[in-house]
This record gives C-alpha cells, sequence and structure tokens, in this order.
C-alpha cells in the first residue's frame, strides 16, 4: 500500500532530530547560528518566522491592526518598537499575541524540518523553554552569559535605554533555570574564538551522535 505524500511528510518529520537552541537576549544565538550554518546545518529561527508572519499583507498583520489599534501598523508595517513597549508591559497584550502568533510558527516549524534533507537541524528560539510548544524537541542547547553583557550587547544593538532592556530580561526565564534544563551549554562571556570553539565541538559531537546513527521512523520527539 502506497503512502501519501502527507504521510511520507509526517514520517520524515518524525525522523529528523532538532537541536533545540535558546538563550536570554542578546546572548550570542545568532552567532552560533552562523556558526552551525556554516557547517551546512539546516537553522529553524522561531524569530524569523515571526517576522515573516507581520509583514505586509499577512492575515496575522491584519489581526493585530485590529487588536491593537491603527497606530501599531502604519502603511501596511507593523510598529515593531511599539508594540514591544507594550507586550513586555501588558501580560493581557502578551498572552494575546502569543495565542494568535504561537500556531502559526509551529506549523511553520514543522514545514521546514519536513522539507529538510538533513538528519538534524537547529531550532533557535527564545521561549524554547518557556512554552510547552517545543517540548518535543531532542537536545536543548543553552547560551549563557552575563545580564551585563546581555545589557551592553542590546543596548548597543537596538539603540533602547537601559530599563527597556532590564524589562525583557526580567521577563524571560532567569539565567539559573536554563542552566537546569540545558543538556549542552555554550559560555558567551569570553571570546568570539571561545564561542566558535565550543560550538564546533558541539557540531562534532552531535555529527556523530545523529549523523552516524540515523534515527528510526518510530522516534518519538522527546526532550532527553
Amino acid at each position: 500500500m502506497k503512502t501519501t505524500l502527507e504521510e511520507q511528510q509526517h514520517q520524515k518529520y518524525a525522523t529528523v532530530r532538532v537541536l533545540g537552541l535558546t538563550g536570554g537576549i542578546a546572548s550570542g544565538k545568532s552567532t552560533i547560528c552562523e556558526i552551525f550554518s556554516a557547517q551546512g546545518v539546516p537553522i529553524i529561527d522561531a524569530d524569523s518566522i515571526s517576522r515573516e508572519l507581520v509583514t505586509p499583507g499577512k492575515p496575522a498583520l491584519a489581526s493585530i491592526e485590529g487588536y491593537f489599534g491603527k497606530n501599531f501598523v502604519i502603511n501596511g508595517e507593523l510598529q515593531r518598537s511599539l508594540l514591544r513597549t507594550e507586550i513586555f508591559s501588558n501580560e493581557e497584550s502578551r498572552l494575546w499575541l502569543e495565542a494568535l502568533l504561537h500556531p502559526l510558527i509551529q506549523q511553520e516549524i514543522r514545514v521546514r524540518i519536513e522539507s529538510t534533507d538533513s538528519p538534524w537541524v537547529v531550532l533557535v528560539a527564545p521561549l524554547l523553554l518557556e512554552s510547552s510548544d517545543y517540548n518535543w524537541v531532542h537536545k536543548i542547547a543553552v547560551v549563557d552569559t552575563t545580564e551585563i553583557l546581555q545589557l551592553e550587547r542590546t543596548q548597543a544593538r537596538d539603540k533602547v535605554d537601559k530599563s527597556q532592556v532590564e524589562t525583557i530580561i526580567s521577563k524571560q526565564m532567569s539565567r539559573n533555570e536554563r542552566l537546569q534544563k540545558a543538556d549542552y551549554v555554550l559560555h558567551n562571556c569570553g571570546t568570539l574564538e571561545s564561542l566558535q570553539e565550543q560550538t564546533m565541538q558541539l557540531y562534532r559531537e552531535l555529527e556523530k551522535l545523529w549523523h552516524d546513527d540515523p534515527p528510526s521512523d518510530n522516534h518519538n520527539h522527546q526532550v532527553s
């Protein structure tokens, strides 16, 4: 009996291994993704998908405008800084936005996993550990750094004031909680060379673990 294309895609989704990569704001997730990508590992970025979902003409953008008001979408463009301020100061707004976007993000993540030819991928998501949406990943890597460095990097990158960055950090999972849930920790308090070395060491370990020993079709996605 032949399997349908949908069934074949589901089987593929069930056999691709997933490294969940997370960390606080400005911890260095993007840098690590660049290193993995240079080795040919597919990167699935939940934040990037989230941004794509609210580009001009997308249904989610219309929903945001309808809920928050016309000043949040001007000339078809989402006013991201205004929305960021709103959701970090209003819990109800944050929960509404998550309820809108998270199912759409999960759907797109699944599509991208199904389309890969790689035995494993990196899924980078800031809320990987805060949300049960990601409890199916196989391993978790946490990028760890100090709050002082987070403040400095975010202020330099996003041109925002210190109090706003402190608010964002306070809303995220604590450093200790993330470390307790990690299978692997990448320390980003030193040089770029040190971070590159740690990332390559993890890459080699996962290549041996997942490339040389492909998963079976009946493997269940669970954090181990």
